[in-house]
């Protein structure tokens, strides 16, 4: 009886807590990268650099979106994941509103805050280490790998939303500024 009793008012297990962040995004170089954390493990993926030679706007960030929803979808179920027992804690960009709208139809408590700390550290030293395997680029500084990113700023060049772009992402100015 008192078992049945302490069962009774035996505190549950805190629910688990999956933190979803970007890195990349704000880059000329390499795609998106989508990582999600729950503390002790970690999934991941890439949205690819083609996705964004989609020309028309509002198609290129539907499919952006998309894939980021595929990536996130994926990593739900390799993290065990579960709408009952997970509470996602999502990066404030806009390139998760889709997958907060798809999460919030599939029962998931979902909260917008600023990633700050372990996450967003290994979202980071993530796309690195992709920049590295992929590009060969092995520094964080834009000066040291001119040549991709002139690459990569070329692709951007060709987008509608180019004023936008060169306003927003790290490295353009430098890029324009020391092209011949």
């Amino acid at each position: 009886m008192i078992k049945f009793l302490r069962s009774l008012f035996a505190r549950g297990k805190n629910p688990s807590i999956i933190e979803i962040d970007d890195s990349g995004s704000g880059s000329l170089y390499g795609g998106i990268m989508i990582l999600l954390n729950d503390g002790e493990n970690i999934s991941y993926g890439e949205v690819s650099l083609k996705t964004f030679r989609i020309k028309d706007k509002k198609k290129r960030s539907a499919v952006v979106q998309k894939e980021i929803f595929k990536i996130i979808k994926k990593g739900l179920k390799n993290l065990s994941a579960s709408p009952q027992k997970t509470i996602l804690k999502i990066c404030q960009g806009s390139l998760f509103n889709f997958s907060e709208k798809e999460l919030e139809k599939k029962k998931f408590t979902v909260q917008r805050v600023q990633i700050r700390g372990e996450t967003n550290d290994k979202a980071e030293n993530l796309f690195h280490k992709i920049l590295k395997d992929k590009f060969n680029i092995t520094t964080k500084d834009p000066k040291d790998y001119k040549g991709e990113n002139l690459r990569q700023f070329a692709i951007l060049k060709k987008r509608r939303d180019f004023k936008n772009v060169k306003r927003f992402v790290n490295g353009v100015e430098k890029i324009i500024q020391s092209s011949p």
